[in-house]
């Protein structure tokens, strides 16, 4: 059985394990990510510049991709329901995230 402590919070650490080490070490990597909360934390001064960014964004001139966060992290703060939101299926990504393999 591979080490939890040995890939966690360690950058591409996945990428070293074989299918089979990955498949193995799944359910727990689950359950342990399941106790950590993904809702994340902004100082003042990252609000405001993300409110300050968004401001100054304009159709015109600016494009928006799926790697754009503009705005997301007020909108993350300000609307704590933001990741109960759901899909046409009724899936969330706080259901997915609670979700038992």
């Amino acid at each position: 059985m591979v080490n939890l402590s040995g890939i966690l919070n360690k950058r591409y650490s996945t990428r070293k394990l074989s299918d089979g080490e990955f498949e193995s070490v799944l359910p727990q990597l689950a359950e342990e990510l399941e106790q950590i909360s993904f809702y994340f934390q902004y100082s003042n001064d990252e609000l405001l510049r993300d409110w300050k960014n968004l401001r100054k964004w304009s159709t015109n001139t600016n494009t928006i991709n799926s790697a754009s966060r503009i705005g997301m992290k007020i909108s993350e703060y300000f609307c704590p329901n933001f990741y109960d939101i759901e899909n046409s299926s009724g899936i969330s990504f706080k259901s997915l995230w609670k979700a038992r393999i």
